[in-house]
This record gives C-alpha cells, sequence and structure tokens, in this order.
C-alpha cells in the first residue's frame, strides 16, 4: 500500500532510496549499466531534455511544490510558512501546471503570483521577468524603495508604450 507521499524507484515499484532510485537501479545507474525506459506514471511527462536533465518548466514545478511543502527548505517560510499552497491539479500533475501554464517565454522569465498572499492557482501565476516581478512585493521597507519601485515601473511603461506605438 502507498502513502501520501510516495516514493517509488521511477524504473520498478520499489521505495527509492536515492536520486528517486532503489538500491539495484542506483547501483546500475552508477556503473553505467543499461537501464530499461522508467514505468512510474508520475514520470512519463516527456521533460527529460537530456539525459536526466529536466526542462526549465519541470524544474519550476518543482521548486514551487517545494516551496510550498518542505517544511526544511530555505523558502517555505516565505510560502508554505504563510499559508500559501499549491492547488490540487498541480500537486502531483506536472502535465496539467504545463497545460494551464504554458511554456517559459524565455529564460529571462520565471514564475510568479500575481496576488503575492495567493495560492500557486491557473488564475493567479504567469511567466514574469524580474522587473515586472519587482513591482509585485508584499512590502517595502522605506519610502525610498517605494519611490524606487515607481521609478523603475514608469520605465517599463514607457518602453511597452515605445513597442506598442512601434507596432501601430
Amino acid at each position: 500500500m502507498r502513502i501520501s507521499n510516495p516514493k517509488y524507484c521511477l524504473y520498478c515499484e520499489k521505495p527509492a532510496w536515492c536520486y528517486g532510485l532503489c538500491n539495484m537501479h542506483k547501483y546500475r545507474w552508477e556503473k553505467r549499466l543499461p537501464m530499461e525506459a522508467p514505468k512510474n506514471p508520475l514520470f512519463k511527462h516527456g521533460e527529460t531534455v537530456k539525459g536526466n536533465e529536466r526542462s526549465t518548466e519541470y524544474n519550476t514545478w518543482k521548486a514551487m511544490k517545494r516551496r510550498c511543502d518542505n517544511k526544511n527548505g530555505q523558502s517555505y517560510k516565505f510560502y508554505g510558512g504563510r499559508g500559501i499552497t499549491v492547488c490540487s491539479q498541480w500537486v502531483n500533475d506536472f502535465g496539467q501546471f504545463l497545460i494551464d501554464v504554458g511554456r517559459k517565454p524565455s529564460p529571462e522569465y520565471s514564475l510568479d503570483r500575481i496576488d503575492v498572499n495567493g495560492n500557486y492557482e491557473p488564475s493567479n501565476v504567469r511567466w514574469a521577468t524580474k522587473q515586472q516581478q519587482s513591482f509585485n512585493r508584499r512590502k517595502f521597507s522605506d519610502v525610498y524603495d517605494y519611490s524606487k519601485m515607481l521609478e523603475e515601473r514608469i520605465k517599463v511603461l514607457e518602453e511597452e508604450l515605445k513597442v506598442a506605438n512601434k507596432a501601430s
């Protein structure tokens, strides 16, 4: 019987001990012996880029879950510790996350919650640049930070207006 947070081998149904592998598959991996394709349905999303490297969207999904669920993580106090959660349809389904959020437009984008106090859910996330995210903070430490943020925001809006004018 499986527990609520299963840790089973990618290649078989045995408990995983290290890197998502049981002892036998860990040994085969370390010795660079051939291994069959993963059988665990949780890992059939096709997001391996090369070797065992995952796509940036997959890594973003894992990091999002870790921030909200891992009480020992550095970022937990800012996310899960504040009650921020990942919606039920994304918790165990990377495919649904990718359908709802889409591919990352370019490397300078990262996942952003529109309402900084809201949960990770389809209506509250987007891909945003660091500059866009800088306007989406919980609080400002002083008036200087706030005025600096406003200056940066004006620059972004001016750039967006120039792009819009060129397009029309």
